[in-house]
């Protein structure tokens, strides 16, 4: 079908959304998450919904209990000398998103670097910052037939199958904004990869289902701040733990990105 009839199919989703029942509102997908940031380790993510709102989230626990708990940068002066320091004591253990639909909202367990130390935060963002592009794909995901969109979001490029059999607009992560659950997205480089696995329908999610709460809520803007001081802090930091009679003149940090989000604006 054209790409005319595809847009003209999404947006007859959306207008007919109100007319669906909504008897079964509250539900449970499993995904199984690969993750860059996580060594491509298969994972499990957890989406619970009910109502106006969705918690997803990766537990990492046992991961990290399995490794040594301590992640490395590698800090090289002009002298050769190299540092290592702990980000992990202080790092949330697992991916958590919580998205209030009927607010526009999204809170996202996060931390950063400030003051020599990793400090915990949630950070608050708007909905529907996501831009989708309707194909004309579907494919059969389990028992439900899935319609593909594509998108660009922070750095990296999406494509994504959703099934509006349950048109609820929500997704694993940060992703929303469709006539249906994401059952599948993944990015190009299969970098950021969550893959259906398995859906209770209705599901009680009792107390489950909550905002993130480590740390103080902040801003987008204010964590994309401590983010690009985070080389001048480590530097200072670094500075001042060196011996009198050495002096570094240039000095670089080296550390990949590996992070869902790569970019923010």
């Amino acid at each position: 079908m054209s790409s005319i009839f595809a847009s003209l199919v999404a947006i007859l989703l959306f207008l007919l959304l109100p007319m669906f029942s909504f008897a079964q509102t509250s539900g449970k997908i499993i995904y199984k998450a690969i993750l860059e940031g996580q060594d491509f380790k298969e994972l499990e993510g957890i989406l619970l919904f009910e109502d106006q709102e969705s918690y997803f989230f990766v537990d990492m626990q046992s991961q990290y209990e399995s490794k040594k708990k301590q992640e490395k940068l590698d800090l090289e002066s002009k002298n050769k000398i190299n540092f290592y320091f702990d980000f992990g004591l202080n790092r949330p253990t697992s991916y958590e998103v919580y998205i209030n639909r009927a607010e526009g909202n999204i809170l996202n367990q996060r931390s950063f670097f400030k003051d020599s130390s990793t400090k915990p935060c949630v950070v608050s963002e708007k909905t529907g910052l996501i831009e989708w592009i309707y194909k004309d794909e579907t494919k059969k995901i389990g028992s439900f037939l899935a319609y593909k969109a594509t998108t660009n979001f922070r750095g990296r490029n999406y494509n994504a199958w959703f099934t509006p059999e349950i048109p609820l607009p929500i997704g694993p992560w940060k992703f929303h904004g469709l006539p249906g659950i994401i059952l599948e997205i993944q990015d190009e480089e299969l970098g950021v990869q969550f893959l259906f696995s398995s859906i209770q329908i209705p599901f009680e999610t009792k107390d489950e289902i909550k905002p993130p709460s480590d740390g103080d809520v902040i801003t987008l803007r204010e964590f994309i701040t401590y983010r690009e001081n985070f080389n001048n802090e480590f530097i200072r930091l670094v500075k001042a733990k060196l011996p009198r009679d050495v002096s570094i003149t240039s000095m670089s940090i080296n550390e990949k990105d590996r992070s869902i989000e790569r970019e923010y604006e």
